[in-house]
């Protein structure tokens, strides 16, 4: 049992897997599960046929001495809050009922038609002996464990789990760490990364916007690192993670002006873009091919849908990954095949990472200086803005003292200098979006300046007569901010 699955014996007694089988599929539909494999084996289903429901795939497996059924969760997600014991548990009950008016006969007469319907062995994901089945049996902890041909996905795992650690360590918040602290620590920014900050593009594949983010990226490259690194070999797998990270970054980087980026998903999005090409080609055998190709479509699929409907979520590297991962894959295809001669694998790998490199390049050449400029403004901004607010997130036994100090000394003169460097900025060579933009900071910046000046007049004087001035312009910020 784990945090995003359910697995429970079937122990039943005076049943044939025959019969079970029958009668599970009876319940299944009952349930109105999307049944989408059959065999002698046992079955795999989707909980749902609903596009926008939280899905788990549930398998009945019949091959062992005891049969089991296991429900796991489909989309991105690090605990499934009980849906998938839920399923498992309903399925149990409803499959109890059918045990209590068993008609062996029609059992048996069903099974017949029912076999009609059964994949082949050689492409079943539930008979044992194949890349699928040997999946299926795997738990959590199993894919913590470099073993042969699968080195490189364990390390990344650790690797990005200690810079977290370190982190946190160094003080960084663990849930919602500030945009200052993703900078220090490696984040991908336009301004710094075309500054000379070149590094940042690989380096920001490794830090992560907290805990919650981090557990997410990597639930996502342990459902596809082993299956991946498994048929393409280690030194394949690493090389295809870091340059469909890097060129994430960059994609990152043209669309997005002023946003600190961080995460592995870019990346990640790159080694699930392979996994496809793996599928829709034919080099995975057939068993995972049956079993996961309709899986990997609905994830990549939905988790670009999810990016287009929620802020925060870079898409722009996530379909950067996702595009490069293709290409490289595509790359990587003659010197996948049996028969290719070690030269031919050689330059087929080299041709990957020369066609990456080169986008990365084309790519990066794109981003016009004018917009770099503007970038470096808004960025130096936002660094005043962080250290200006400071001030709202001081422990509320602060002596009056300090907390006028901090105003008059601190969050003032960073507003006012704001102000001027917005204005300093408003020009006729900027774009309409980008004068719109810096219009809203200038009348942001007055709005602050005046709230800071209320509240020290408040402290000074201890009176509360400015607090409806100062919850009027704190509305206005507040809308600002949402416009922006």
């Amino acid at each position: 049992m784990g945090l995003t699955n359910y697995t429970r014996d079937l122990i039943l007694t005076n049943i044939s897997n025959e019969e079970l089988l029958v009668l599970s599929l009876k319940v299944a539909n009952k349930l109105e599960w999307d049944v989408k494999h059959i065999s002698v084996n046992g079955f795999v289903a989707i909980n749902s046929k609903k596009m926008f429901n939280k899905h788990s795939e549930i398998t009945l497996r019949l091959v062992d001495e005891l049969p089991d059924i296991e429900s796991h969760s489909i989309a991105t997600t690090i605990y499934d809050f009980g849906r998938n014991k839920k399923y498992i548990e309903q399925f149990i009950d409803e499959l109890n009922n059918e045990l209590g008016s068993l008609d062996r006969e029609m059992l048996a007469s069903e099974y017949k038609e029912l076999k009609s319907s059964f994949v082949e062995s050689d492409i079943d994901s539930l008979q044992e002996g194949t890349l699928a089945y040997e999946i299926s049996k795997m738990d959590f902890w199993d894919y913590l464990k470099p073993s042969k041909n699968y080195i490189v996905s364990p390390i990344l795992i650790y690797v990005n789990v200690a810079v977290m650690l370190l982190m946190i360590a160094a003080g960084i918040h663990p849930m919602n760490p500030s945009s200052n602290d993703l900078l220090l620590w490696g984040g991908n920014s336009r301004y710094y990364t075309m500054d000379g900050d070149l590094w940042r593009l690989l380096s920001a594949c490794f830090v992560h916007i907290g805990l919650i983010h981090l557990l997410l990226n990597l639930n996502a490259l342990i459902y596809v690192g082993y299956i991946v690194e498994k048929q393409i070999g280690s030194l394949r797998f690493l090389l295809a993670y870091l340059l469909t990270g890097i060129f994430a970054s960059t994609a990152s980087i043209f669309w997005n002006e002023n946003v600190i980026s961080a995460g592995a998903s870019g990346a990640i999005f790159g080694i699930y873009g392979l996994y496809l090409i793996l599928l829709l080609f034919n080099v995975l055998e057939k068993s995972i091919r049956k079993a996961f190709l309709s899986s990997i479509l609905f994830f990549v699929g939905y988790n670009l849908l999810y990016g287009f409907t929620k802020e925060g979520i870079d898409n722009a590297a996530h379909i950067g990954g996702l595009v490069s991962g293709i290409i490289i894959a595509l790359a990587f295809l003659p010197g996948l095949k049996q028969h290719s001669s070690e030269i031919y694998k050689k330059l087929s790998v080299g041709v990957g990472a020369i066609s990456i490199v080169l986008l990365s390049y084309v790519v990066f050449a794109q981003i016009s200086t004018k917009e770099l400029e503007f970038s470096k403004v808004i960025q130096q901004f936002s660094m005043q803005e962080n250290t200006a607010l400071r001030i709202y997130s001081l422990p509320q036994n602060t002596p009056d003292d300090s907390l006028m100090h901090i105003l008059k000394n601190e969050s003032i003169p960073l507003w006012k200098s704001n102000l001027a460097l917005m204005k300093n900025t408003l020009n006729d060579e900027l774009s309409k979006e980008n004068k719109n933009i810096v219009n809203k900071l200038i009348k942001y910046s007055e709005l602050r300046i005046e709230t800071c000046e209320l509240i020290y007049k408040s402290i000074y004087e201890k009176t509360d007569m400015y607090n409806m001035n100062i919850e009027i312009k704190s509305q206005q910020i507040e809308k600002i901010i949402g416009e922006l």
